[in-house]
């Protein structure tokens, strides 16, 4: 795949990974805002549109890993 990102030291792979889906409503993106105690996740298509609405989690390594998979 070729760079065609701006910011060359960012990763190419999710560029590769919107380009192999052909639709950008086949991507789930899932932003995570990282904090000490509470994370805040939600689930968003390739475009954007939010599939679910921001939730928290705490800050435990497990934790974060089962409140994604059971939503």
């Amino acid at each position: 795949m070729k760079k065609r990102n701006i910011y060359t030291h960012r990763s190419q792979e999710p560029l590769g990974l919107f380009e192999q889906a052909g639709n950008n409503s086949k991507v789930m993106c899932v932003p995570i805002d990282y904090a000490k105690k509470d994370h805040i996740v939600m689930f968003c298509n390739g475009y954007g549109d939010i599939l679910r609405k921001p939730f928290a989690v705490k800050n435990l390594p497990l934790d974060v890993t089962r409140m994604m998979v059971d939503r």
